[in-house]
């Protein structure tokens, strides 16, 4: 999938979204054709491809996956972060230590997981609105926040490990995986519980 969108009035931003197959190392090309009309006097010795690749700016981001509250909140889930952080938990109740920088990073990617699947659902909603189909739309509204009330007490549930007197949390520790390069702002300080709020987006 592929957007074009002016950003700026000297700038254009072209997005490409990219699946990412995690079994194996792909490699993407994007060819771009721009078509100047001819009263604009641009032409390959006004601006060349050396000054074009010089004004062209590359950034990746990662977006967050889409896996449905009910799934996100199932202790078997293995790609959920609540379930990632439990085992993390579970792990320290030895003599050891939460790696604090770990926790964060998971706790980043929930946000962005329950952001992503509830604005998706909100949207699949005001589409069903508009088609008149009013009956559709609230019995949907009422299951999303039924799925809401049922991951808020997954989460509030998780939260009651974090006081357990064998939990001790370290944040010196570098996270074995990548920071969330889309998440929402935490705060990267371990010396307050995890558990408060630290950021207006937050919806725990």
């Amino acid at each position: 999938m592929i957007t074009v969108r002016p950003h700026g009035k000297t700038t254009l931003e072209i997005e490409s979204r990219i699946p990412i197959d995690q079994r194996r190392r792909r490699r993407f090309v994007l060819e771009a054709y721009f078509f100047f009309p001819q009263s604009l006097g641009i032409d390959g010795e006004v601006y060349d491809s050396a000054d074009f690749f010089e004004d062209t700016r590359s950034r990746t981001r990662l977006t967050a996956s889409c896996i449905p509250l009910p799934r996100l909140i199932e202790e078997d889930c293995a790609v959920s972060p609540l379930t990632r952080i439990r085992k993390e938990i579970t792990r320290a109740a030895l003599p050891n230590a939460i790696d604090g920088q770990r926790i964060l990073y998971e706790l980043r990617s929930l946000i962005n997981l329950y952001e992503a699947e509830t604005e998706a659902t909100m949207d699949i909603i005001s589409s069903i609105a508009l088609t008149g189909s009013a009956g559709q739309a609230r019995d949907r509204t009422r299951r999303l926040v039924k799925e809401i009330k049922a991951f808020l007490a997954a989460w509030r549930k998780l939260q009651d490990l974090f006081w357990e007197p064998s939990v001790r949390i370290i944040c010196g520790r570098p996270s074995p995986g990548p920071t969330s390069p889309s998440a929402s702002s935490l705060s990267a300080s371990c010396t307050a519980s995890p558990m408060r709020r630290t950021t207006k987006r937050s919806a725990f």
